[in-house]
């Protein structure tokens, strides 16, 4: 009867949490928050529906171990190597600056004994993995400069909690400082995990392998999940936290070519998990406890929050990273995290920590919790709001160059592989361009180079002015971050309501929401995808050219032209594929030298050639419909209309002479 009564209270939950998380959706607010709310309403300080505590606390340690084992299966050593500086320095300087501070206002200003100020700071040093990550996933912003950001220093958050578990009996009342012991204890964890990575990296692969040949998915997923508790129990009783096991084996597994299906087969297990952590959390809440002093209790947090955000920003820029990044990713790590959660349970086991304190810590963590869920969410309307005070984009000498004299050209924000190809593309050709770009290590490079290229946020009216946006032809907008895309467009139409705006975004589905914000092309790299996948399959099937052509087109049309993307210029192509002995060629002087100092009228291109004019290029300048008393200059480029044969004899003929 005791496990049916306990089937009943997690009934109960799901009930309250499936309401509760309908109203929060309705409301726009992240479901995250909707958990810690159940948690407070169905705990033993709210109404009281769940008497099991104990046995929901067992079901969200299990939240987290799978938690962790998916970030270590998202983890890349390669992605790793990629933000070391963030991750070593800003990780470092995070961590190390939130312990000094605290430690220093705990032990100086409130009197605390050292041991607990330390213990305290190590608690307050830690920031929310499961918020961050889980928001900047919704969000799409993991990969992000202040995602990025985040991301580094709260995988060197995840190793430090080791050390921090480690160090904590040795913090508690009574307990001599050995250093000897600690020492040793650092070391033995640190074989500990080198051996990990030795053998399982080794032996791991081959049996998954082995398990995928028999195409079994049930017996593939408890496989998973055995690989996952059996790593996380062995490091345990290493001496490791089951939490940290449980990331080390997600780790091992990234590594291999099956951690993607791995992922996907522990994803749903984990979204049920975790809820039930986040239920737990606001069971922790005494409601009775906050109701006597929210004052301080809010209070405190806002501080803690306010000089985590800060810590976070110094330590930025000692690094080096631009001021807005910098901030967003203040914003993101502000709250206290769920680790913090352990090392207070465990420091309160081990008479670190006293009723009362607990009680403050665990109400300040939920509330930073809580507020900087709101935070992140709404940080990019901060930062606008901000922008007003602060220049976040303030840049150092030498990386900024004007192009007030430049017109009729290219802005290309973002200087990844898109940008790179455009910029090849502009100077084949001779069309100017502008480049804004918002890491400064790439600005600082390419201006060495004498590139131009300068330091900015585009979504900010004076950067956009700077590059000269007015007399721009059309703007190239290729960044990897959802958020700042579609704030740039919005900025953009705003300045310039009569600007061609071309933007680059990952899913089919943010097309229409990057057309209604003003964006006049929006390629979708996730269709674009499709298309070259298909193109690839028909040409192993010995489909012909010009039926996968039309097929593209066909599908080109049916796709885009819902978002006004499929001009008239395609139909235009249309014609002439069902005319295809004639073409639209730009043909230049330098190689037709008998036509300069001639006029039109002279060359009688329409009765020689078949071939019509349409226009003539001069430098920036495309004058169409030139008249026949023309004299053509040495630099002119004639875009032309005719027949095939009849371009091939005009060249043939200018060989003759």
């Amino acid at each position: 009867m005791e496990h049916f009564s306990f089937l009943q209270e997690i009934t109960i939950v799901f009930i309250l949490s499936s309401f509760v998380i309908f109203l929060f959706n309705k409301m726009k607010l992240p479901s995250i928050l909707g958990f810690i709310i159940t948690g407070l309403l169905a705990g033993p300080y709210g109404f009281k529906l769940v008497s099991e505590v104990e046995q929901v606390n067992l079901i969200s340690e299990i939240g987290i171990i799978l938690l962790l084992f998916t970030i270590g299966l998202e983890f890349s050593l390669k992605r790793l190597n990629k933000i070391k500086d963030i991750f070593f320095y800003g990780g470092s300087l995070q961590v190390f600056g939130t312990i000094i501070l605290t430690f220093a206002a705990a032990h100086f200003i409130l009197d605390f004994p050292a041991k607990l100020s330390l213990v305290i700071s190590f608690i307050i040093s830690l920031s929310s993995t499961a918020i961050v990550l889980k928001i900047f996933q919704e969000q799409g912003e993991t990969q992000t400069p202040h995602g990025n950001i985040s991301v580094g220093i709260l995988i060197f958050q995840d190793i430090t909690v080791v050390i921090m578990l480690l160090l904590i009996p040795y913090l508690s009342a009574g307990a001599q400082a050995d250093f000897a012991g600690i020492t040793y204890a650092l070391l033995k964890s640190a074989l500990i995990i080198l051996g990990f990575f030795l053998v399982a990296r080794k032996i791991v692969p081959k049996l998954i392998y082995e398990v995928l040949k028999l195409q079994n998915n049930e017996l593939f997923l408890i496989f998973s999940l055995s690989i996952c508790f059996i790593i996380a129990f062995i490091a345990n009783k290493a001496g490791l936290s089951l939490a940290f096991g449980a990331f080390l084996a997600g780790i091992i597994i990234s590594e291999s070519e099956y951690s993607h299906h791995v992922f996907e087969n522990i994803m749903p297990f984990k979204e049920v998990f975790v809820s039930f952590f986040f239920i737990s959390i606001g069971m922790l809440l005494n409601i009775n406890f906050f109701l006597q002093r929210p004052f301080v209790i809010i209070l405190l947090a806002l501080l803690i929050m306010f000089f985590k955000c800060i810590i976070v920003i110094l330590g930025m820029r000692i690094i080096k990273i631009p001021l807005k990044a910098a901030f967003l990713a203040g914003i993101s790590l502000s709250q206290i995290g769920e680790f913090s959660f352990l090392l207070t349970r465990f420091a309160y086991e081990n008479g670190i920590l006293s009723d009362a304190i607990f009680q403050y810590l665990i109400s300040s963590t939920i509330i930073t919790m809580m507020l900087s869920i709101l935070l992140i969410k709404e940080m990019h309307a901060v930062v606008g709001w901000l922008d007003r005070f602060i220049s976040f984009d303030a840049l150092e000498k030498g990386e900024r160059k004007p192009a007030s004299n430049l017109k009729n050209h290219v802005i290309i924000i973002g200087y990844g592989i898109s940008g790179k190809n455009l910029v090849k593309s502009c100077k084949t050709f001779n069309i100017p361009y502008v480049i804004i770009e918002f890491n400064p290590k790439t600005v600082r490079y390419y201006s060495i180079k004498e590139e131009n290229i300068f330091f900015g946020d585009a979504s900010q009216e004076h950067v956009l002015k700077e590059a000269n946006i007015e007399e721009a032809k059309l703007v190239s907008l290729a960044i990897s971050d959802p958020v700042a895309t579609r704030r740039t467009v919005y900025k953009i139409r705003e300045i310039a309501p009569s600007i061609d705006i071309i933007a680059r975004t990952r899913f089919y589905q943010e097309v229409n929401g990057l057309r209604s914000l003003g964006a006049d092309y929006v390629v979708a790299e996730e269709y674009e995808a499709s298309i070259r996948i298909f193109n690839i399959v028909l040409n192993k099937y010995l489909i012909s050219g010009d039926d996968i052509d039309k097929f593209e087109k066909l599908l080109r049309k049916n796709s885009y032209q819902a978002f006004g993307d499929y001009s008239e210029t395609d139909t235009f192509h249309d014609l002439l594929n069902n005319i295809p002995e004639y073409e639209i060629q730009t043909l230049s002087l330098k190689n037709l030298p008998s036509f300069v100092g001639k006029t039109f009228e002279d060359l009688q291109l329409i009765r020689k050639f078949d071939i019509l004019v349409l226009a003539v290029k001069k430098g920036d300048e495309l004058i169409a419909n030139p008249l026949a008393d023309r004299v053509l200059e040495s630099g002119d480029q004639l875009v032309v209309f005719g027949r095939s044969d009849g371009i091939k004899k005009l060249f043939g003929e200018q060989k003759k002479k």
